[in-house]
């Protein structure tokens, strides 16, 4: 690859890490050569017994800083690939660093300052006090009005991203519906279509349960147009696997809920993964039905063990907004 280097580098503990440096020009072209050198080095790295699961990707400084912008979405999903594959022993890392000073592609602006006088305050007649009893009247009930508008805005308000885990992502949409208000969350740089974890988030100031916040997304989800193969809802959590109506089990999808109360508001979070293609297979072909939800069920609670803490943490920061 023109503008990546991969090494394998000896540490002080006698394994062996892999180094990645990258620098370039073009950010776009360097953030796939950078995703394409982690693949591969994963793919031979995962037979070698001295790696140490260790990455490193050195950033090199001839890479403008406009253009490193590119670069962070890849090392985030690379970091995401290294926390599903640390099932124990050495855990799989990833650092992220710069060499050197950037070269920078701007040029000088310079910036004026204006300043403004106030101007002087008009006294008001004595003749016009009714007009100004008036005036005052209307101004507290536009005061309360507003108050009460942005309390329902501060209570409802979602952020423009959120840590989930040691990835950050960033809102893709919002809405608010039925006093509720809603974000979707991607990591930078993926589609609906393709992501490879979605976070989905919900505020109600109306709904200021956990359990009737968690009864409103699960009424919406059960209007949704996919097949569902299991549906466990306990009111403040909830495990589901489905795949779209269209759709073959190869693209099914698992989805994990957390609703929480407090501070006079609910809030939710749902974190949404793709299924490995056989794992639906193997379960819909267990001979009856119970062996068939123990399937199902066994994949919920391995993926919520996984996902507990960072779904957590990420309602505990909604409820902090």
């Amino acid at each position: 690859m023109k503008g990546v280097t991969t090494t394998i580098v000896p540490n002080d503990r006698g394994t062996e890490d892999v180094r990645i440096e990258a620098a370039g020009k073009d950010g776009a072209r360097l953030a796939k050569e950078i995703d394409a050198a982690f693949k591969e080095a994963l793919r031979t790295q995962l037979r070698n017994a001295r790696f140490s699961g260790q990455f490193h990707v050195i950033v090199g400084s001839k890479t403008p800083l406009a253009e490193r912008r590119y670069v962070v979405p890849v090392v985030e999903r690379a970091r995401l690939m290294c926390a599903e594959l640390s099932t124990g022993g050495e855990p799989y890392r990833l650092t992220l660093s710069y060499e050197g000073k950037p070269s920078l592609h701007a040029s000088p602006v310079g910036l004026g300052a204006a300043t403004t006088r106030p101007s002087p305050a008009e006294p008001v007649d004595a003749a016009d006090g009714r007009s100004a009893r008036v005036w005052i009247g209307a101004s507290v009930a536009v005061a309360i009005l507003l108050g009460a508008a942005w309390w329902y805005f501060v209570a409802n308000r979602l952020p423009r991203s959120l840590d989930f885990g040691r990835a950050r992502l960033t809102r893709v949409s919002s809405w608010t519906r039925d006093g509720v208000t809603g974000g979707s969350y991607l990591l930078p740089g993926d589609s609906p279509a393709s992501a490879t974890v979605r976070l989905n988030a919900l505020s109600s100031a109306s709904l200021t349960s956990a359990a009737a916040l968690g009864a409103w997304a699960h009424g919406e989800y059960r209007r949704s147009r996919v097949r569902t193969y299991y549906d466990v809802d306990t009111g403040s959590e909830a495990c589901r696997l489905d795949t779209p109506a269209s759709a073959t089990p190869a693209s099914a999808d698992i989805h994990l809920e957390i609703c929480r109360s407090g501070a006079g508001r609910a809030v939710c979070a749902e974190v949404t993964e793709p299924l490995p293609p056989e794992l639906v297979t193997t379960c819909e072909a267990s001979a009856n039905p119970e062996a068939r939800t123990a399937c199902f069920n066994d994949t919920c609670v391995k993926r919520r063990q996984a996902r507990a803490d960072a779904l957590g943490a990420v309602v505990a920061g909604l409820l902090a907004q």
